[in-house]
């Protein structure tokens, strides 16, 4: 999921579209959905190749997003 927008609002859309992906995680792991947030304020550029947005889209978050495994356990990384 990418949560971005278009160069008409680009005064707030940064802090918009921070505002939406943090209540579509919410909402998502309230419902036993797996994310994370990847930034893509950087390379936005290649993320619009990547995604196939417009040239007026501006993203700003995308979310990957899944079902956990049931046993799923974190790992034991080492200190």
């Amino acid at each position: 999921m990418v949560a971005c927008n278009t160069d008409e609002y680009l005064v707030s859309y940064q802090v918009d579209c921070t505002n939406v992906a943090l209540y579509i995680m919410l909402t998502d792991h309230s419902l036993g959905i797996g994310l994370v947030w990847i930034q893509a304020l950087r390379n936005t550029e290649e993320t619009r190749k990547i995604v196939g947005l417009p040239e007026n889209y501006a993203p700003t978050a995308i979310i990957d997003l899944g079902y956990l495994a049931k046993n799923h356990r974190s790992s034991q990384g080492k200190p």
